[in-house]
């Protein structure tokens, strides 16, 4: 198995006080995991991001591979 540089496309996660929204932004190589296999992994923890971020009074977005999935 080929391992990549993932600096290359790291994970931001980004806060927006006024929105009051929480985005976290993804980039997955679908050449090792596909999407389905990623959300089937952490489908439980994207769960617990979005009721979180409703404890904080706010909204979580996840953008995977520039499209937003939530």
């Amino acid at each position: 198995m080929e391992y990549k540089d993932i600096t290359k496309h790291p994970e931001i996660l980004e806060y927006d006080l006024k929105k009051r929204k929480i985005i976290l932004e993804l980039h997955i190589d679908e050449k090792i995991c596909t999407m389905y296999d990623y959300f089937d992994i952490f489908l439980e923890r994207m769960t617990m991001c979005s009721k979180a971020a409703r404890v904080l009074d706010a909204k979580f977005s996840l953008v995977v591979n520039e499209q937003r999935v939530l």
